[in-house]
């Protein structure tokens, strides 16, 4: 029988209880961090006559789980590995929490008192459960009120300049084939629609621009090449949906 199917054969308790032997050696300084200081081979040699070794064989998941423990202590995670990580303030779920108050305006850009900021909106929360209104969350709440007061600068700017180029340049109301503008349509909410509930499957491009009166407003060509748009639209948006839901799920709490 080879060295894999035996492992296999070998219930997690027992190998947990291996991890925590050899997780205690290397705190006390029994087994070297190095391999090349003591081998897998020789650290297994040394505790195969342990009770906790009994009909543990030496072979890739031992070698593996000697790697992955010496790794951890060479990086001083070690001792602390059952304690939760530190929180990473940019991707904490405490900071989209802040980010998100502001938006909504539940949080005042012109706060006077962190302090009531935390009593109000944080105190008591997931989201900062593991932290503490201290000067390190006030640094934090300023930096993100800051963030928001450049953006809301930048789209007051951005819209500004966006009116004044639609009027330097207002959109004809006549397409190049002397049809009426899409956006914005009728034909366009409607297709939209469609599009959303699957019945550009179930027809083809033709008969589906045949059912409504506001489609045929427009070529069957113009109707067809916005079908293919707003399905490029849709997969467009699922896939910036899975993005977002991505970043929730990453959250750090």
């Amino acid at each position: 029988m080879s060295v894999d199917i035996k492992d296999k054969k070998i219930i997690e308790v027992e190998w947990t209880a291996v991890r925590g032997l050899l997780k205690n050696a290397l705190l006390a300084e029994e087994i070297p961090c190095s391999s090349i200081e003591m081998r897998p081979k020789e650290v297994f040699k040394k505790y195969e006559h342990s009770p906790i070794f009994d009909g543990i064989p030496y072979g890739d998941t031992f070698i593996r789980m000697l790697r992955m423990l010496r790794k951890k202590q060479a990086n001083g995670d070690l001792a602390n590995e059952t304690k939760p990580k530190a929180i990473e303030w940019r991707k904490s779920a405490a900071k989209q929490v802040l980010k998100g108050h502001f938006r909504e305006g539940k949080i005042s850009p012109n706060y006077q008192d962190a302090q009531e900021v935390w009593t109000e909106h944080c105190k008591d929360t997931d989201a900062f459960k593991r932290m503490q209104c201290d000067d390190t969350f006030f640094r934090r709440l300023k930096t993100v009120r800051d963030d928001y007061l450049k953006k809301v600068e930048r789209c007051q700017m951005d819209l500004e300049a966006f009116t004044i180029a639609k009027k330097n340049h207002p959109t004809p109301k006549k397409n190049s084939r002397g049809e009426p503008q899409w956006n914005g349509s009728i034909a366009q909410n409607l297709l939209k629609e469609a599009v959303k509930l699957g019945h550009h499957l179930e027809v083809t491009p033709r008969d589906l621009w045949i059912k409504k009166k506001e489609y045929q407003v427009y070529s069957l060509q113009t109707f067809r090449d916005h079908i293919y748009q707003e399905q490029r639209l849709l997969k467009f948006q699922h896939y910036v949906g899975s993005l977002k839901k991505k970043k929730l799920s990453e959250l750090q709490y």
